[in-house]
């Protein structure tokens, strides 16, 4: 993935090993909001400034998340099937979900299919 910064004025690139989150947005199923997660050596100063005004950084709390991670393509048959399971298997251990599932992807559109890693993830509440 290429990353424009204007604010440091450079182009740089970041390899596709940290996750893009995508999910879809209020009733409207055609409309799929993404993130993308910068790595760890990234702080909210020193992270590219977006370009694009429909864009913007957001910094997460940190947070215990719950994941079946699976591979080849991610259509949303196999995407609601995964998160059965892993909310099934959440159930089952007593361990309790806390907001909605979402879906991870780590690898750009080339790569073929047996060698992608996808995950549907859900925050979990800590124990006490």
């Amino acid at each position: 993935m290429i990353v424009h910064s204007s604010s440091h004025g450079s182009t740089f690139s970041l390899a596709m090993t940290t996750p893009v989150r995508s999910e879809a947005t209020g009733t409207d199923a055609e409309t799929i909001r993404m993130a993308f997660y910068l790595p760890s050596e990234y702080t909210p100063e020193t992270a590219p400034e977006p370009t694009d005004s429909d864009v913007t950084l957001v910094t997460e709390p940190p947070k215990t998340v719950a994941v079946d991670q699976f591979s080849w393509y991610a259509p949303e048959w196999r995407v609601t099937r995964r998160t059965e399971k892993l909310l099934a298997t959440l159930e089952h251990e007593d361990i309790e979900p806390d907001g909605d599932p979402y879906l991870l992807r780590y690898n750009d559109p080339w790569t073929p299919p047996f060698m992608r890693r996808n995950e549907v993830a859900v925050t979990v509440v800590e124990g006490e």
